[in-house]
């Protein structure tokens, strides 16, 4: 009985994390799929196509009401040139929506950055920064440099659950 009430208490407290979140897009508990190509230059070149999902699993504030969201992310891609690749993230988001701008598409934007591990076609470090431009609270257009082993840029369409 103890062990109910415990793990009860437990996933209210955890159910309760997004409600209690500074306001950004990727909030903890938050789950968004991306579709992009780019260029590849890696192994000879050639193009990119990219699958990905990142959830969100925490936030902190870096300053009052400057929310910095804390998550995973996993990449998968398919080069013209290379093969397959796979990789696991860590990553930070940073919504420029805490501004309150008057310009609207500065609200919008939101910048991340990933480290992980690569473990597809070999296992090494890697990493990317990207930019999102969102167009509502689902949809957005996204920007992705990736550096270290996994080299690419891609560019594409993202939308959270």
């Amino acid at each position: 009985m103890k062990r109910i009430f415990l793990a009860s208490i437990g996933f209210l407290v955890l159910g309760s994390i997004p409600a209690l979140a500074l306001d950004s897009y990727s909030q903890p508990g938050s789950i968004t799929g991306q579709l992009g190509l780019g260029p590849y230059w890696g192994n000879g070149g050639g193009f990119n196509l990219q699958a990905g999902v990142d959830g969100g699993l925490g936030q902190i504030s870096l300053a009052r009401g400057v929310p910095l969201d804390l998550g995973v992310a996993g990449r998968a891609g398919v080069f013209s040139s290379a093969g397959v690749d796979a990789a696991a993230f860590a990553t930070a988001h940073f919504s420029w929506k805490f501004l309150g701008s008057k310009w609207d598409w500065l609200n919008r934007m939101e910048s991340y950055a990933g480290l992980g591990i690569q473990v597809l076609p070999s296992l090494s470090l890697a990493g990317y920064l990207g930019a999102n431009f969102h167009f509502d609270n689902h949809w957005a257009l996204f920007l992705e440099a990736s550096a270290l082993d996994y080299a690419g840029t891609v560019i594409g369409a993202s939308y959270r659950f």
